[in-house]
């Protein structure tokens, strides 16, 4: 405790509780006979998240590539983060306008065609969960208002077996998006692509513009 409370600057008490906190939580393990810390295990399970959501992106890399290029348009890989789309990659399209998505980008799941994607592969209990604490912000006048409303949505998504967000985040973009499921049946990353050309038919499916 003395040698922590050197190198960090920080009072015994402090560094303490510190220690106490990350120990509770896997983060740290002391050894009981010589009274030293090394790191604990939940490090290296976040650490094998971390791995695996590289691995696929490596193998989704070329898939999206393709996507692009057959339909000319911006593709992407995500994941779900609690309440919200993480960005893990890009294929950029030709087009002089740009979507001004990134790598790393997070944006509510209740209004992008990913997260709703993906929080349509659990039951409505789930998403009720995941989604409890989540404040709908009315981004556009297509933006979902409530969790009712939500719910009500991803019924669409599971019959059709991809979602839709047709100018929820930003005006004069929309995307489409479906999941890719792992081992355990469960919603892991999804591609989407926007379209420039709003629209939909009279079954409110989007209409793409001729090529």
């Amino acid at each position: 405790m003395r040698d922590i409370s050197a190198l960090t600057g920080l009072h015994k008490a402090t560094a303490h509780r510190i220690l106490v906190a990350l120990e509770h939580n896997g983060f740290i393990e002391q050894d009981p006979h010589t009274g030293d810390y090394q790191l604990g295990l939940e490090l290296f399970r976040l650490g094998q998240l971390a791995a695996v959501r590289l691995e696929v992106r490596d193998i989704a890399r070329p898939y999206l590539q393709e996507l692009t290029e057959r339909v000319h348009e911006t593709s992407h890989l995500a994941v779900l983060e609690g309440a919200e789309v993480l960005y893990l990659d890009k294929v950029e399209s030709q087009h002089a306008l740009r979507m001004p998505s990134r790598t790393g980008w997070r944006v509510p799941a209740y209004c992008a065609a990913l997260g709703k994607a993906m929080l349509a592969c659990y039951d409505d209990d789930e998403v009720r969960r995941r989604m409890g604490k989540t404040k709908f912000v009315q981004h556009t006048p297509h933006t979902v208002r409530n969790m009712d409303e939500f719910i009500e949505s991803l019924k669409v998504v599971r019959r059709r077996g991809y979602a839709v967000d047709n100018e929820e985040i930003e005006v004069g973009l929309a995307c489409i998006g479906a999941p890719l499921r792992d081992h355990l049946v469960r919603s892991s990353a999804p591609s989407a692509f926007p379209r420039r050309a709003l629209g939909s038919d009279p079954q409110g499916y989007p209409r793409w513009p001729s090529r």
